[in-house]
């Protein structure tokens, strides 16, 4: 059977002479090319041998280009593999935070600030209160004695005390407040200048009195409308340190608020405030 296979493809390339022609031709310039490529790669080790600074740099440039290789296939893979990601505003919301800490903490500064305000105040107002209450019992029971000594003839004039003596309060916490009063709610501000202001306003009076007889009634017809002023201040303080000091509390008394407090106070708005001379 081999035999048979050899003789026909004997007989085959016979009558395709051509084939075996081409055939030749071919294999002599595939070796011509090996040949020559052979003869290149002689030459050139031969000029790298006799240049060996161009051999290094050779190397290193193909070092290089070969890591860039690999560089651009890891990320180009890293990239293909994993999913897009979103980017989250981390920067925004860690100033938000701080801007929201830093508020709070102004606000918690501001609280204090407050109560140490209306500790300042209550404690000026509260001992301004307790000295009225002494001054008015102190004040009529002197003006008993002296209209008791006119009626018997012993007395007819006496000079007047010194300012200092009938005193209620320096406002020294008052005074002391400065910018920080802008702190308080405007009504609040708006009651305490008008208590300050009578307390000063009465001060002046009694400095410029010519008799005890004229401070005594000086006395008796403010004293109850400073405890009346100093009250309400009081109860205003109070609200407003209940409300957790809100900037903008309800401060406003009803009327019978008011009217328990005037009570208190001893104050009659019907009583005429004139200065009677003595020798009437």
């Amino acid at each position: 059977m081999l035999d048979g296979l050899v003789r026909d493809l004997g007989t085959w390339i016979d009558a395709h002479a051509w084939i075996s022609v081409l055939a030749w031709r071919i294999a002599g310039i595939a070796a011509a090319i090996f040949l020559g490529l052979l003869d290149m790669l002689r030459d050139a080790a031969a000029w790298i041998a006799a240049n060996p600074g161009i051999a290094v740099w050779a190397q290193a440039a193909a070092t290089v280009a070969i890591l860039l290789v690999v560089m651009r296939m890891r990320r180009d893979g890293r990239t293909r593999g994993a999913p897009p990601r979103a980017v989250e505003p981390r920067p925004v919301i860690a100033a938000t935070d701080a801007d929201t800490n830093a508020a709070a903490a102004e606000a918690r500064r501001q609280v204090l600030r407050c109560r140490r305000l209306v500790a300042a105040l209550r404690a000026e107002i509260g001992a301004a209160l307790d000295a009225a209450v002494v001054r008015h019992e102190s004040i009529n029971k002197l003006d008993r004695e002296i209209k008791n000594s006119i009626a018997l003839g012993k007395i007819i004039d006496l000079a007047p005390l010194r300012f200092t003596t009938l005193g209620i309060t320096e406002g020294v916490a008052f005074r002391a407040l400065g910018a920080e009063i802008g702190l308080l709610p405007p009504a609040l501000v708006e009651s305490a200048v008008k208590f300050y202001n009578r307390v000063a306003d009465q001060g002046r009076a009694l400095a410029s009195s010519k008799t005890v007889q004229q401070q005594i009634w000086l006395l008796q017809e403010g004293l109850p409308r400073i405890r009346l002023d100093g009250a309400i201040v009081a109860a205003q303080l109070d609200r407003f340190e209940r409300s957790g000091f809100d900037p903008d509390p309800e401060l406003e008394l009803s009327a019978e608020e008011i009217a328990a407090l005037r009570q208190k106070a001893e104050f009659v708005p019907e009583r005429p405030t004139i200065l009677r001379d003595v020798s009437s």
